[in-house]
């Protein structure tokens, strides 16, 4: 270097070429070390904390060389705990280890060798250093797993001793992501019947651990012995139950050996052999598993071995179809009279509650429960409705100083409840003003947004909030709101719409615009007539006149001059969501969602891409929405019931967004499906919350129409990645099908969307629902015998789809008689697993 420093880089350069000669020692790598400039680089003064640092994060190179050289030759004392371990695992060679440094070390140092290394096998790190994660990360070549093998070839570890302590690394039940390493290594080093011979006790341990992949190494490994007439049966069927409520795979092959045992029938009742009873009650556990081959392969062998009675025990925990195809007159016996009635009645869905506007004692107690999580859409309209009528400046100045805490100009700021209190305690705060920039992925750099209308799923709520700001920085006269819900689930009640009206109207204040729009398309299905009687008989001032034609029509009133366009819509598509308007029409307000109702075509666009990772290709597809509907562009705030058309990788707005969007349009669920949508398609590969929980809260609680778009999305959610979400949609299901939707269409709904989807996710979660009421199954195989004459034959995971179809059509005494979904049926050949349902459903 022309600076003539030599630094550790050099030094770890050099100690690469080092270890390649013959005649390199660790005399010669101190020598070298010795050149570094830098004192605390040469680690001659290491101590405790420095093994403590490595132990934690992962240099990507051999810091681990100069520490272990300070131990050798400049005296340091350093304590060989768990710290020294790791941090020998992280550092001992490179992020690409080919030149051997690990290798050099452990060759030529004997300690490191055989007091340090065999401890790598009981200390199973975490977070950056372990063997796992360095292997992930580094070169196949340079990993610690080739090192040890090629370490053993040469002899240098011992061969048996490196398979054993594998296995009782796997004993310690390390977690599942580092004990594959050690799977992974034992499986490379191939042993023969022999060498698992003398580790069968560890191999017998490790039917019993919760990692599947270990238990199928230990599995594989006894079948191997079991070949060779060197399995200690009488072990091996007392200790094989776990391994048979396993993994699919593990389980077979368990029973596989089970049923070669019990063939042999070398049971005694002492001595050599194993106890009968065991055997047959470690094979019956297979009855409970959820996989009906494992079912089938236990029933097969209790029924060969004339085991009834063990059989019988397990009825309950068979399918249907398999209780029926083994048990034929115990299945009859059970079945109910009224199968539909099977497991209860379907779950009633959730009823609105009325809400009551705040009073000031409570208000600033909520105030500050809203501040800290803004996520409760009814309760939001309640401090909306407050702010509106209240002065509250000097109720909500306690929490000024949390809110200015709270509060990140530079940042996303999805807390709009922060903005809301400086906004009503400070008159002079800009309340998010229109150059604030979105830091979002999606943002051009240096081009502005205005936020949050830009680009929000219902910039009609942001609107409304900020004609509330108005009236709270005092450029607008106190009120009562029109559009405060009276129900929870978003209805204002008639005739208390009517009366705020005019009431307000008496005080000399006009609508406001976005609150009148709301507060229209919020009108009750019930108690019209009478609202409407009592607004055609009282005057109103003429800055109302239009909002009071607008209001009469929404009830049922007559047509008149259309002056503003936006309430006219919202009053048309409360009066009448299912139907066109003539009077709109006639006024050329044509936009689907203006005088007749929205309309929404999905489209999924999947792009097929690869990437390789350790020497293998992998490949996926990256799935796009292409949303058919109205005009392309925002979605407008003046028009909330006309879904744009738009093409969209992603989604966006806050959780109190998409619960918002629910309430904004009550009569129909299809602007809230368009605007869900994108945000419930990144769950099918998430499992960070991100707004799917409160979209399908809203959809529990949304009063409107649902339609095939509303099916897709509540599909999107069957299939998510999160387990309770799953759950979640599954009661959904059972509550809303076919009550609010027909099976035809939420089954043409999730055809839109299958290809995009996991369908063992959706057979799960269909299971899931038809477990819920009788009902609820009738539901599950109306859906099915729909949807699956329209996917594909070869569809992965068409098989657990058609397995739920057998069971609850066994469970329902119901045939399949669709002309459709038999012909389709009929298209199966050959001896797969769905192939052999199709043949079972096609026999009913």
């Amino acid at each position: 270097m022309s600076n003539g420093i030599y630094d550790h880089w050099d030094f770890n350069r050099d100690l690469a070429a080092l270890v390649g000669r013959e005649s390199t020692t660790l005399e010669t790598l101190n020598e070298q070390m010795l050149k570094v400039d830098d004192p605390e680089a040469r680690m001659t003064k290491a101590d405790q904390r420095t093994v403590a640092e490595l132990a934690g994060r992962w240099t990507q190179g051999p810091s681990f060389v100069p520490l272990r050289l300070a131990e050798l030759f400049h005296g340091a004392r350093l304590e060989h705990n768990d710290n020294y371990v790791l941090a020998a695992v992280g550092h001992l060679g490179g992020r690409s280890d080919t030149t051997g440094i690990r290798t050099f070390m452990l060759t030529h140092d004997h300690y490191l060798r055989e007091n340090v290394f065999w401890r790598f096998f009981e200390v199973e790190g975490g977070g950056e250093i372990s063997l796992a994660n360095i292997d992930k990360f580094s070169s196949e070549d340079g990993s610690w797993k080739a090192i040890v093998v090629d370490l053993v070839d040469d002899g240098v570890l011992d061969r048996d001793r490196t398979m054993r302590s594998c296995l009782e690394a796997l004993n310690r039940d390390f977690s599942s992501y580092r004990a594959g390493w050690f799977s992974r290594l034992y499986d490379a080093l191939k042993p023969n019947a022999a060498e698992a011979g003398l580790n069968q006790d560890q191999l017998l341990r490790l039917m019993a651990s919760a990692n599947t992949a270990t238990v199928a190494l230990a599995v594989r490994q006894l079948a191997v012995l079991h070949q060779a007439g060197m399995l200690d049966s009488d072990r091996f069927v007392r200790q094989c139950s776990p391994a048979v409520a396993g993994s699919k795979a593990s389980a077979l092959k368990v029973l596989g050996i089970l049923g070669s045992l019990a063939s042999t029938k070398p049971w005694m009742a002492g001595g050599a052999g194993f106890a009968e009873a065991a055997l047959f009650d470690a094979a019956a556990t297979g009855l409970a598993h959820p996989h009906r081959d494992v079912q089938h392969a236990a029933a097969t062998l209790l029924v060969k071995h004339q085991r009834t009675a063990l059989l019988e025990a397990g009825m309950d925990s068979l399918s249907p179809a398999m209780a029926a195809q083994f048990m034929p007159r115990a299945a009859a016996a059970t079945q109910p009279q009224d199968p539909m009635a099977a497991v209860g009645p379907a779950p009633a869905p959730p009823r609105p509650e009325p809400v009551s506007i705040w009073t000031d004692d409570e208000a600033l107690e909520r105030f500050a429960a809203l501040l800290e999580n803004p996520n409760d859409a009814i309760e939001f309209e309640l401090a909306l409705a407050w702010l509106a009528a209240h002065e509250a400046s000097a109720v909500l100045q306690p929490l000024a100083r949390r809110a200015a805490k709270l509060n990140d100009p530079e940042g996303p700021n999805e807390n709009i409840m922060v903005d809301l209190a400086l906004a009503a305690t400070d008159p002079g705060h800009v309340f998010r003003p229109g150059n604030r920039r979105k830091q979002r992925f999606w943002a051009s750099e240096g081009t502005p947004n205005d936020w949050p209308e830009d680009r929000s799923v219902v910039p009609v709520f942001h609107k409304r909030v900020r004609e509330v700001v108005e009236i709270l920085q005092n450029r607008g006269e106190r009120r009562t709101l029109l559009a405060t819900p009276t129900e929870s689930c978003g209805w204002v009640d008639p005739a208390v719409l009517v009366r705020r009206f005019l009431d307000a109207d008496a005080a000399g204040l006009a609508c406001l615009h976005f609150d009148a729009i709301t507060a229209l398309l919020r009108v009750g299905p019930d108690g019209r007539a009478g609202a409407l009687a009592t607004l055609q008989s009282s005057g109103v001032g003429s800055a109302n006149a239009a909002a009071r034609n607008a209001l009469a029509y929404a009830l049922g009133g007559p047509a008149q001059e259309i002056e503003n366009a936006p309430w006219w819509v919202a009053a048309a598509r409360a009066r009448a969501p299912r139907q066109g308007d003539e009077h709109l029409r006639a006024a050329g307000l044509m936009m689907p969602g203006q005088a007749d109702p929205a309309t929404l075509s999905i489209r999924w666009e999947g792009t097929r891409d690869s990437y390789e990772q350790r020497g293998k290709t992998h490949h996926y597809t990256w799935w796009t929405i292409n949303m058919v509907a109205g005009p392309r562009g925002k979605s407008p705030a003046d028009f909330p019931t006309v879904i744009p058309s738009r093409t969209d990788a992603s989604g966006e707005g806050s959780p109190l967004d998409y619960l918002q969007i629910a309430l904004a349009v009550p009569a129909s669920t299809l602007p809230f499906a368009a605007a869900s949508m994108l945000r419930m398609k990144q769950a099918l590969d998430s499992t960070s919350p991100s707004g799917e929980d409160q979209i399908l809260a809203a959809l529990e609680n949304h009063p409107g129409i649902w339609h095939e778009a509303t099916a897709e999305l509540l599909a999107l959610a069957l299939a998510s990645q999160r387990t309770d979400i799953r759950i979640r949609a599954a009661e959904l299901f059972a509550a809303a099908v076919p009550d609010r939707l027909a099976a035809r269409e939420f089954a043409i709904g999730m055809a839109n969307c299958a290809a995009a989807c996991t369908l063992s996710r959706w057979a799960g979660s269909l299971a899931d629902a038809a477990s819920i009421s009788g009902r609820a199954a009738g539901a599950v195989t109306e859906v099915l015998g729909r949807l699956l004459p329209a996917l594909e034959h070869g569809h992965h995971g068409i098989g657990k789809l058609m397995s739920v179809l057998l069971d609850e059509s066994v469970r329902l005494a119901k045939t399949p008689q669709d002309l459709a979904l038999r012909e389709w049926l009929t298209g199966f050949t050959g001896s797969s697993a769905a192939a052999r349902t199709a043949r079972q459903l096609l026999a009913l």
